[in-house]
Parts: structure tokens; sequence; C-alpha cells
């Protein structure tokens, strides 16, 4: 379970989305790349998280917004493709 987003995780996700988002969202991408990075910490290793947990995301209003969104998240998490996410679930 992603842990509840706090103020790092707002600012992670002003640094990792795009400045057109509404502070929820900043904190839902900020808490997401959070979570990832501690798991990572943790000594997960970065292919055992892509291979491992499945990524959602919700569409925002602007198609070009979602792409811009999907483009930095992917470009700093490193993922093999240019998927958004919003919320992290164990895969089973």
């Amino acid at each position: 379970m992603v842990p509840t987003p706090n103020v790092a995780a707002f600012q992670l996700g002003k640094e990792y989305g795009n400045n057109g988002q509404c502070n929820p969202t900043y904190f839902t991408v900020g808490n997401l790349v959070q979570y990832l990075q501690t798991l990572e910490k943790q000594g997960i290793s970065r292919q055992n998280i892509l291979d491992n947990y499945v990524f959602f995301t919700a569409a925002p209003a602007a198609p070009a917004a979602l792409e811009c969104t999907k483009r930095s998240i992917a470009s700093h998490s490193r993922t093999p493709d240019s998927t958004a996410f919003a919320s992290v679930v164990p895969a089973e």
C-alpha cells in the first residue's frame, strides 16, 4: 500500500509532473515516485519493481497534458515505455 502523501511527495509531484496539474495530482504523482524510490532504496532492483508491480492511471482532461505527464514520469523513472502511473499495487 502506498503511504499517505506528505510535503516531500508534493514536491516530487511538482518536479516530475507538469505545471498544468492540480495539487491533488502533484500529491498523487509525487507519492508514487516517492514510493518507488523507497522500494529501490530498500534494495529492490529497478527491474524487479518494473516486473512485479502493476500501474494504473486516469487521464487528465487534455490529451496533451496526459502525454506530457507520461513522458515526464517515464523519463525520470526509466521505465521501458511512456505509461503514466497514478497508483501502485503488487502484481499477483
